[in-house]
This record gives structure tokens, C-alpha cells and sequence, in this order.
């Protein structure tokens, strides 16, 4: 599908995944596997499926298993950059290094974490934002968010510190 402005995909890729050790000791969470190819490799699908041709790696841990995967991108038909932290920046650091080294006039930007699946199509939400008259194309973001089950208790206290409520293990809505 042709688009009159040129699209950019971050993919943030930098964290040491201490939750999942064993299985990120020698790997990066965007690159463990589902069915067979890494996380991020389905990011990047969505992606080109949305007529996005540049895509940056936001990284750091284990970069080089990234970069060993997706190279320049060439054989995917796009172009694949690194943008890679030399000590932690944290999600706005890494997010802010990346937007430095593009042209933001008239470019969209679409930021994933880069150890997260979605069947989600991003190209709907693209359109839907092309679409819309009342967004400021300057300033406008966009969550995708799940609800998620926590593992722990929730307290709930007043302003004097009483106890109010205690949910166990909630579903909460993001």
C-alpha cells in the first residue's frame, strides 16, 4: 500500500530480561522464540505489512544476536538500523537516543516493546489515525493495552491509611 509519508518502526530491545532467566542468559527476550522465529521477527512483519520501510532496534543486552538475525534488513525488503545503549537508558532514554537520528517534519513513528506479541494489525491503527480530523499530527499517541491478572493481593487504604478493600489477584485493565 503506498503512503505519502514515510514511516518508522521503533523496536525496544534493550532489557536484560532478568524475569526469564534461564532463557535470556545468552538471549535477548525480543529474540526468544514463538513457533519456531523471535518475537521481534513478528513485530517486524507487522510492520512492513503496514508499508513501514525503516525500522530501528532500540537495544542494548545481547544486541549483537539481534543484529546477527535482521542485518541491514535488505532481505526483508526494508531498512534495519541500531540504535544501541551503551550502559541502560530505560524506555524514554532509548526511545529519545532513536528520534534523534531520524527526520520527524512529517514522520510517523510506531514504538513497540520489542518482547511482546500481538496479533494486533498496527496498519488499522494507522489508518484509523490518517483518518482522523480531530488529532494533532504533532502530538498524538496511541496505547494498545490488555488487561493482565496480577499475581499479588490488591490493598486499597483512605486517606487515613485504613484498610478500605483487598482484591486477591485481580484482573486489571491494563
Amino acid at each position: 500500500m503506498a503512503r505519502s509519508t514515510k514511516l518508522y518502526s521503533l523496536i525496544i530491545a534493550g532489557g536484560r530480561g532478568k524475569r526469564l532467566r534461564p532463557l535470556t542468559d545468552d538471549t535477548p527476550k525480543p529474540m526468544l522464540k514463538i513457533a519456531g522465529k523471535p518475537i521481534a521477527y513478528y513485530q517486524v512483519q507487522q510492520s512492513i505489512l503496514a508499508g513501514i520501510t525503516d525500522v530501528i532496534f532500540l537495544s542494548g543486552y545481547l544486541s549483537s544476536s539481534i543484529e546477527k538475525y535482521f542485518g541491514d534488513g535488505s532481505n526483508l525488503g526494508i531498512n534495519i538500523t541500531y540504535s544501541v545503549e551503551m550502559s541502560p537508558l530505560g524506555r524514554g532514554g532509548a526511545i529519545r537516543k532513536a528520534l534523534s537520528t531520524i527526520p520527524l517534519s512529517d514522520n510517523p513513528v510506531i514504538v513497540f516493546n520489542g518482547d511482546v506479541y500481538s496479533e494486533f494489525s498496527i496498519l488499522q491503527l494507522i489508518d484509523k489515525y490518517k483518518s482522523s480530523k480531530d488529532l494533532n499530527p504533532n502530538h498524538a499517541g496511541t496505547l494498545l493495552l490488555r488487561s493482565y491478572r496480577s499475581s499479588y493481593g490488591i490493598v486499597e487504604i483512605d486517606s487515613n491509611n485504613i484498610v478500605t478493600a483487598f482484591s486477591e489477584k485481580p484482573e486489571l485493565p491494563y
